[in-house]
């Protein structure tokens, strides 16, 4: 990749790679750090065509950087099978999305915002992860179970019972 390519290719990604790293760190701080050293790879000649798409490659890339960075704190076990606080319903609709969203385990919050905010098909998902597309349809199945559980006091102002919160 020459330097306009590489130019062109950081102006279409950048912001899916922080925003990615951010999601998945939960630090603007680390997310800066973790894009910029996996641009840097991509610079250096760490992507190879023959590996698939350049974007996949890199979101993987990131994944892998903020995973090598939870390992330090905890264990990616850990990050699965952590519990979350039920909501208030007196809390703000979109605060209390970003609340119940925030409390999801890691694996399952990383599905749900690649596949519901970012469009990402399951097959791009399993790549990027280095999983099982069944795998990501379980981790996207148990946190929209765990989403729809947490913003149950809010399906009176979305709809009634059948209010489509999550």
């Amino acid at each position: 990749m020459d330097e306009n390519e590489f130019g062109r290719f950081y102006g279409e990604h950048r912001n899916a790679v922080y925003r990615y790293a951010r999601l998945l760190t939960g630090s603007p701080e680390a997310a800066e750090d973790i894009a910029q050293e996996c641009f840097l790879a991509m610079a250096k000649g760490a992507f190879r065509p023959d590996k698939g798409a350049a974007r996949g490659y890199l979101l993987g890339a990131v994944r892998r950087q903020a995973f090598k960075r939870f390992r330090g704190l905890q264990r990616e076990v850990e990050l699965n099978e952590m519990t979350v606080a039920p909501l208030s319903a007196h809390s703000d609709l979109p605060g209390a999305v970003a609340a119940a969203v925030a409390s999801l385990p890691a694996l399952q919050r990383e599905a749900v915002l690649l596949f519901s905010w970012e469009g990402f098909t399951l097959e791009e998902i399993a790549v990027m992860t280095g999983v099982d597309t069944g795998t990501i349809k379980s981790r996207l199945s148990r946190g929209r179970a765990t989403l729809r559980l947490l913003l149950a006091p809010f399906r009176s102002y979305v709809g009634g019972s059948n209010g489509t919160v999550a």
